[in-house]
């Protein structure tokens, strides 16, 4: 390489340079770098014990048949639509008993993780962390201080514009979570079953074990008949 041309054959490059008659074809093949290839990355999958379907580890739920991973086989994630039926109850119930009625009702049967709606629509809040249905004090803090204060407070601050948004955050969230839900640690489900043998459909009859039979004779061979 030389900054002029050196003889015969000599040829200049586009960087300005001069190569030897015998660096044509090295120079002329030299690769361009481009950029490095993105890395992948791995999701720890599982297969769902009701619909076999691959489910990431990272939810409580199947994404495909909604099966709750910690509960009886027929426990789902209850579904958006059947949610925000379950608040339109809630709210037609609490205007006809004038509110009262409602918050008494709620007091009694909270202790099973039920309001006056989901009582009538047998949909249950659970724990996130253990299944289990919630108890007063869950309860309490995601009606009282959750829907309560909490979503009162977003309500008057932004004219109820971010309250409606919240509203429809079940819509978006892997574990169909409400904002409510999120701050008691709990998640909304259908099929509850009272009691129930955990690993078994909630609706299954109990597996009885089968009977040993003991092996048939085997046939013994008639005799020729006498001559």
């Amino acid at each position: 390489m030389s900054t002029t041309s050196q003889g015969e054959g000599w040829w200049q490059a586009s960087d300005g340079n001069w190569y030897p008659p015998d660096a044509g074809g090295a120079a002329a093949v030299q690769p361009v770098p481009g950029p490095a290839p993105a890395a992948g990355y791995f999701v720890p999958t599982t297969p769902c014990l009701r619909c076999g379907q691959p489910t990431v580890l990272d939810r409580v739920s199947c994404e495909h048949c909604g099966q709750v991973k910690m509960l009886p086989l027929g426990v789902t994630l209850t579904t958006p639509g059947r949610r925000l039926g379950q608040y339109s109850l809630d709210l037609l119930l609490s205007i006809v008993t004038l509110g009262l009625g409602w918050f008494i009702w709620s007091l009694f049967i909270w202790r099973r993780g039920e309001t006056p709606a989901m009582q009538i629509m047998r949909i249950k809040v659970v724990m996130k962390d253990t299944g289990q249905p919630a108890t007063w004090g869950p309860m309490a803090l995601r009606e009282i201080v959750g829907k309560g204060i909490i979503m009162g407070a977003i309500a008057a601050v932004t004219a109820y514009i971010a309250w409606i948004i919240l509203a429809f955050m079940l819509m978006w969230d892997k574990d169909r979570q409400e904002l409510w839900d999120k701050i008691a640690s709990t998640i909304v489900v259908s099929g509850y079953p009272e009691p129930v043998e955990f690993g078994q459909p909630f609706d299954a009859q109990p597996i009885e074990a089968p009977v040993p039979t003991e092996p048939a004779p085997a046939p013994v061979a008639a005799e020729p008949p006498q001559a």
